[in-house]
């Protein structure tokens, strides 16, 4: 029976076509090809108008299901998604496998209308049977989708010792996690947008190493949460309105750079048990902002200090802190300062300037905003809800925004010098 299956395969794969050029239609995603990989095989897949059986998974004979797709994808294959829903009633079988490959949609929306929606069982050689809609076991990328997992405890996207790209996309409405890394994964999490998933945004277990930057975390349970013995990069991320910002536990290690936590409804970081965090140094300032957390700012439950050198909080803190020029504890009344000795001759610290973009719109206005700059985020200025459409360390960069807004008519454009 093997081997009728493999037969079948083959003839599959005789069949499929590879175009040595890729053309681009209007009704089509825009194709982004890693530079590392070479002999391309693309696989076009249309949930409605494709055909599993009589499809070539072409771009005028697609596939109808990203399940048949990965079933015949070579190694370093794109897999080419087109707008719609893919779910069980289109056909897919859950938890989709992604090995070796890429997935793409539309990155330039973060997969606006390109929704992977579903969940199956699978079982985790590390974290017992799970629900989820996409596992990564190797290399690969994911990019321009929406992924949703509806069941109570699902997660969208499940890496066991993957080593993933992960960029342009949305979770949002999982169950569970949006993004669950296990084992000892190896992942690139940018630009993505997780918005009102139940449990956690982005949580990483084992020993995995995770770079995450240029992302927003907002309404969910805990944005990013690292257990066990994970280590994790955070860098110009928006943490907004989620019940814990940040929450590190076991021997959990976090690097924070220019994040901006604010408006959670508990902590905007909580550190516990053997977990060490790192808030900026003397060599390298932490750039991050705490602001309108409505309990701590940073409670640090750990008998490790936390180095905080450059961070900015607006509220209370718990714990031991380190901000460069004196060591603060927090006793529970009030803080106690304990003066640290200046190096000799210190290195002159830099002088860094950052802009703020800031803007007043109505619903239609933020939606087109959004699309234009996808990171941007509500939140309050003088009591009045804005929208920040980015943080720009070059004027002219912030300049070409403000240029940008004008066009599309609107006003009430402030720029805040930090």
């Amino acid at each position: 029976m093997m081997l009728k299956i493999l037969s079948l395969s083959l003839l599959l794969l005789i069949r499929l076509e590879i175009p040595k050029a890729v053309a681009t239609t209007v009704n089509s995603p825009t194709l982004t090809i890693s530079n590392n990989v070479s002999d391309n095989q693309v696989i076009y897949v249309h949930p409605t108008q494709g055909d599993d059986q009589g499809g070539r998974g072409s771009e005028n004979s697609p596939f109808r299901t990203i399940t048949q797709a990965l079933m015949l994808a070579s190694p370093n294959s794109i897999i080419m998604l087109s707008p719609g829903t893919y779910s069980v009633e289109s056909g897919e079988t859950f938890p989709l496998i992604l090995n070796n490959v890429t997935i793409q949609g539309s990155p330039r929306s973060q997969g606006h209308n390109i929704i992977i929606r579903g969940s199956g069982d699978y079982i985790s050689p590390t974290g017992a049977g799970q629900s989820v809609t996409i596992v990564a076991t190797s290399e690969g990328r994911l990019t321009g989708v929406t992924v949703t997992n509806p069941h109570d405890r699902g997660y969208g996207l499940w890496l066991e010792s993957a080593n993933l790209e992960i960029t342009n996309n949305t979770f949002t409405r999982n169950g569970g996690s949006g993004i669950a890394v296990n084992g000892e994964s190896q992942a690139t999490i940018s630009r993505n947008h997780f918005f009102h998933n139940r449990g956690n945004g982005l949580v990483v277990y084992g020993k995995g190493t995770i770079d995450v930057r240029d992302n927003t975390f907002e309404k969910t349970g805990f944005g990013i949460s690292v257990m066990e013995n994970g280590q994790i990069q955070l860098e110009n991320n928006q943490i907004i309105g989620n019940r814990i910002g940040v929450i590190l536990e076991g021997n959990a290690q976090g690097t924070l750079r220019k994040n901006v936590i604010e408006q959670s409804t508990e902590h905007g970081l909580v550190a516990i048990a053997n977990a060490q965090v790192d808030l900026g140094t003397t060599s390298e300032s932490g750039d991050n902002l705490f602001i309108s957390n409505r309990g701590l700012d940073i409670r640090n439950l750990t008998d490790n200090t936390i180095l905080a050198v450059g961070t900015q909080l607006s509220g209370d803190f718990e714990g031991s802190l380190d901000f460069g020029n004196s060591l603060v504890v927090d006793s529970g009344d009030s803080p106690i300062y304990i003066p640290v000795p200046a190096p000799e001759n210190p290195p002159p610290l830099p002088v860094t300037t950052s802009y703020r973009v800031i803007v007043s719109v109505n619903d239609q206005q933020e939606g087109k905003i959004r699309t234009l700059y996808p990171g941007a985020f509500a939140t309050v200025y003088s009591g009045q809800r804005v929208l920040q459409v980015g943080l720009f360390s070059n004027w002219e960069n912030a300049q070409q925004v403000l240029e940008d807004l004008k066009e599309l008519g609107l006003k009430e454009i402030i720029m805040l010098i930090d």
